[in-house]
């Protein structure tokens, strides 16, 4: 029981938390336009 409730609680962050990011992304992109696409390769990058 207890790994279903919280399987179910894992997703729901997971799904949270890509709607905050996709909302973040939205808007940088959305202020900053090209000039932040153009940076987006640099975000792979650092993550190594």
């Amino acid at each position: 029981m207890s790994s279903a409730v919280s399987t179910g609680a894992f997703l729901t962050t997971v799904c949270l938390a890509h709607l905050v990011l996709g909302a973040l992304m939205g808007v940088l992109v959305h202020e900053f336009g090209a000039d932040m696409l153009s940076l987006w390769p640099v975000g792979p990058a650092l993550c190594h």
